[in-house]
């Protein structure tokens, strides 16, 4: 009943993105790699280059800007938090997306046997790692106040409502799109499992329709990469280089380069 329930939502937010304007060529389906049980299927074939997805800005409504002001440095680190804080917003109407996103992945800071961290054998990780939890620690007790006002009352439900706050932390670090200064979570391309270039991962671009008389853009677009795609084959994105600290601390995995 559970699936049922989910492949219902997941049809609700295919037919939100179609109904608002969007277009796609993809939709969440099961994948079979050891990332992760759910992500996006192509839906036709594609060549290189070609449009997979295009959600339009009016269906976004997560996301934060960093003002980057050197004199509101504190704020610079923020946008993480405020992100979660949407997230647990998030109403009965986005429930729909609310069963979309991802599960949290498994990150080391959110590890229960800190013990486990002496397996890296690599203490400048280590340390990384502590000053990172840290961080999530005096993130959240930044938002509690944002937090209790959800209406937690009784003390079981604070400490659920505050695990599910570290929760929506973990998966904002994770699945976050960056455009320019504005960080967004952007419907169904947030669901898009990682692959570098070579292996076929695609991108994300700013858009705006030919029909816009303004210079502002109106749409996020996923693109297939330089593979192409098949029908029924996953659609990926190259989320970009970075270190193995970086990819083990946000991600919870090492790709395959």
């Amino acid at each position: 009943e559970n699936q049922n329930e989910q492949e219902q939502d997941h049809h609700l937010l295919h037919s939100f993105i179609d109904d608002n304007g969007g277009e796609r060529h993809c939709e969440i389906g099961l994948i079979s790699n050891k990332y992760g049980c759910r992500g996006l299927v192509a839906t036709k074939d594609l060549n290189p280059n070609d449009l997979v997805l295009k959600i339009p800005m009016k269906c976004i409504n997560i996301q934060t800007t960093n003002t980057n002001k050197a004199e509101d440095e504190e704020e610079e680190d923020s946008w993480a938090g405020r992100l979660a804080s949407q997230v647990m917003a998030l109403d009965d109407s986005c429930e729909m997306y609310k069963q979309s996103l991802p599960v949290p992945p498994s990150v080391p800071t959110s590890w229960s046997n800190m013990n486990l961290l002496d397996e890296f054998q690599n203490p400048d990780f280590v340390d990384l790692i502590l000053k990172e939890k840290q961080w999530k620690k005096q993130t959240q007790q930044k938002q509690q106040q944002q937090i209790l006002n959800i209406g937690a009352s009784s003390s079981n439900e604070k400490e659920q409502t505050s695990n599910t706050f570290m929760d929506c932390l973990d998966l904002v670090c994770s699945r976050t799109i960056r455009t320019g200064n504005t960080f967004q979570l952007v419907p169904l391309l947030d669901m898009a499992n990682h692959a570098c270039q070579k292996q076929g991962g695609g991108y994300y671009k700013l858009g705006k329709d030919v029909q816009d008389d303004d210079q502002q853009y109106s749409y996020i677009g996923l693109y297939a990469g330089e593979r192409g795609l098949k029908q029924g084959q996953e659609v990926t994105l190259d989320y970009g280089c970075r270190s193995n600290e970086d990819w083990i601390l946000h991600y919870g995995f090492l790709p395959d380069r």
